[in-house]
């Protein structure tokens, strides 16, 4: 999911207390990896507070980061360095890292919200994810991925501080 829909991906994977009445709760809503392209993460850290319909703040209970736990899915976080959101990436991957999970962060750096949209920073992510997903063994073979000229590097080695 990407932006509040990448939000939203993170949320029913982790946040509690969502099911609607009548649902099937023996099938798990949670996904056994997750692809998120700047998310929220942390709805504490917006400028706004995020209120219900009688104007008390939920921002806390809709923020997915103060839910991790060990048995959450594997992630992998895309921000642009020029992004607000990006500290919510890196606040998470900090986290789940010191809970042991597996979450990677990729920076696009000097690149604002969304992105990962445009060429070549679609392809870079794309063929990034792709590596991901291969790690984890949803995907197989030799990515058909092709990154233009002036693709940036694909490697990175972020310094996640807890």
């Amino acid at each position: 999911g990407g932006s509040a829909g990448g939000h939203l991906a993170a949320a029913t994977a982790l946040v509690p207390g969502f099911d609607a009445q009548g649902d099937d709760t023996s099938i798990s809503a949670i996904p056994d990896a997750m692809v998120l392209f700047n998310p929220a993460l942390n709805l504490t850290l917006v400028d706004r507070a995020i209120t219900d319909a009688s104007g008390r703040s939920i921002s806390d209970t809709i923020s997915p980061t103060r839910f991790l736990k060990a048995n959450a899915p594997p992630a992998i976080l895309f921000f642009g360095t020029a992004d607000a959101l990006a500290a919510h990436g890196t606040e998470y991957v900090a986290k789940a890292r010191e809970l042991g999970l597996t979450a990677d962060l990729w920076l696009g750096p000097g690149q604002g919200h969304g992105f990962f949209n445009d060429s070549p920073w679609l392809e870079v992510c794309t063929e990034r994810m792709d590596r991901f997903l291969t790690q984890l063994g949803y995907l197989t073979g030799e990515s058909t991925v092709t990154l233009p000229d002036d693709a940036p590097s694909l490697e990175q080695d972020i310094a996640i501080q807890p």
